[in-house]
């Protein structure tokens, strides 16, 4: 069939020929995402790093239930001589209050008002002398009257 035609046509219809058999080996492979060079870290996944530093909070435990009138924030550091950064929201995300400390305890002042039977948010981040970072990660609790 290609034989009786001029040589620029014969080429079209071969090109034409090798771009169908192109498309049709790119539809025909299954979906592949490619390897990484480096593993990817998904949520719940442990993997093998470097340890960080990690701040233990202490009180008010997780999913603690607290009094109005009595809350106190309390966590070990993972060093001496660190500075702590403490934040507390409500449940949407609004940031109700956040204060930098040298020590380990602290309570609200008197003008953050925590209400009961609601539920807050609090976390604690520290900058290491080292340079390093840490967090206690965010811990909840609910306040009861």
């Amino acid at each position: 069939m290609l034989r009786g035609r001029p040589p620029w046509k014969r080429w079209g219809v071969m090109g034409t020929l090798v771009a169908a058999a192109a498309v049709l080996l790119l539809i025909a492979q299954p979906n592949r995402v490619p390897e990484l060079q480096d593993p990817v870290t998904r949520a719940g996944e442990d993997t093998v790093t470097e340890a960080v530093p990690r701040i233990t909070a202490i009180t008010p435990a997780d999913t603690e239930t607290v009094s109005s009138g009595s809350i106190a924030f309390r966590w070990r550091s993972p060093s001496a001589e660190a500075s702590y950064r403490i934040t507390v929201t409500n449940e949407i995300g609004d940031l109700l209050w956040s204060e930098t400390t040298s020590d380990t305890t602290i309570v609200p002042p008197r003008d953050v008002v925590l209400q009961a039977g609601r539920v807050y948010f609090w976390y604690v981040d520290a900058l290491l002398p080292n340079g390093e970072s840490a967090t206690s990660g965010v811990r909840r609790l609910k306040v009861v009257p």
